[in-house]
């Protein structure tokens, strides 16, 4: 993987997956599946904020604090 090659924010989601609560982790898969449905691209800021979310639980070590 090269230093320039950027990941698409479902790419990025499911890096962090096993790394954020599982309840988390279906929230996010719907409510991008709601947005898809709805006309809504899998790579508008919508998806973004959200791969930006689960990046930032994954931070927090959720895995320490269960």
């Amino acid at each position: 993987m090269t230093k320039k090659q950027e990941f698409t924010p479902i790419q990025r989601i499911l890096l962090v997956g096993d790394k954020i609560p599982s309840s988390m982790f279906k929230d996010i898969n719907h409510r991008i599946a709601d947005w898809v449905a709805s006309g809504g691209k899998d790579t508008d800021p919508y998806v973004e904020h959200l791969a930006h979310n689960a990046e930032m639980v994954a931070k927090m070590k959720w895995n320490d604090l269960r």
